[in-house]
């Protein structure tokens, strides 16, 4: 998984954060992996301890999430794979099978609403900030990502055609591997470039995929890796150094640029090069 990661970095030609780069991917490529016993595990966990921040729906849209839930749980039964009984919630039943959380996202006169979802690592977001609101709200707290991606998102969600499998993928930088992180991490200084080897790159594969006339699932898989194996990888380091150089003001801000971006660029200077 690394080596494949680094050789393709969603960063791949110097693209900063905030691109929509959909493409589509078979039905094999959707979803392709079972949980691993610790990541069930891990979710099983949040789901016991911690179960109204990971698990939420909107009362009126229960219907279309048991649907989707069960759609899902239809697809991963045929390609053999075992069902989970160990949670009652049909979507939480399906999210310990895979180890993408899984968000419901339904038409309404609003727009695309988030309608439910099972979420297990999000990256600096809340659930309940989130459930039951529209994209452009879902959006709003992340400074200009709605202006750079909100409208071409929802005229692609409102052409997308049922059972057509998409993918793209974020990234960012964190300071620990923990994949349960609702809130920001806490920096008490600026970073140096001595900082960076201990950080991780995090990055989110997402596909899109419609149910029906009027629900879609997105899936959320996060992907962690050590940064210091940058080292090795002379194509993605180039690339990364590309893409910290061209961010635009609102990438820089929602990157924590002013913090760990002049440190980055300094560190990525003194790997070895070819």
């Amino acid at each position: 998984m690394s080596r494949t990661f680094w050789a393709d970095p969603p960063w791949r030609g110097g693209r900063g954060p905030f691109r929509l780069g959909l493409a589509p991917v078979t039905e094999s490529e959707w979803l392709p992996l079972p949980a691993s016993p610790l990541e069930c595990a891990r979710k099983l966990d949040l789901l016991t301890h911690r179960r109204d921040e990971v698990l939420a729906r909107v009362p009126t849209h229960r219907g279309a999430v048991d649907s989707v839930a069960g759609f899902v749980s239809e697809r991963l039964t045929a390609r053999g794979w075992s069902s989970s009984t160990v949670d009652s919630d049909p979507l939480a039943a399906v999210a310990l099978q895979v180890p993408d959380d899984l968000c419901v996202m339904v038409a309404t006169a609003e727009g695309w609403v988030l309608a439910g979802a099972c979420l297990c690592s999000p990256s600096f977001w809340r659930l309940a900030d989130k459930i039951g609101r529209p994209l452009e709200q879902i959006h709003a707290p992340v400074k200009g990502l709605d202006a750079a991606l909100g409208d071409r998102m929802a005229r692609f969600l409102d052409g997308l055609p049922v059972d057509r499998v998409f993918q793209r993928a974020n990234w960012n930088v964190h300071r620990d591997p923990e994949r349960f992180h609702p809130v920001p991490e806490q920096w008490d200084r600026l970073l140096v470039p001595s900082d960076c080897p201990s950080l991780h790159i995090r990055s989110e594969r997402q596909t899109l995929r419609r149910i029906d006339a009027s629900c879609i699932l997105f899936t959320i898989d996060v992907r962690q890796f050590p940064l210091a194996e940058l080292a090795a990888e002379t194509g993605a380091r180039d690339d990364l150094e590309a893409a910290l150089r061209g961010m635009t003001p609102d990438e820089r801000a929602s990157f924590g640029y002013a913090r760990h971006g002049a440190a980055l660029l300094e560190w990525l200077q003194t790997l070895p090069r070819d």
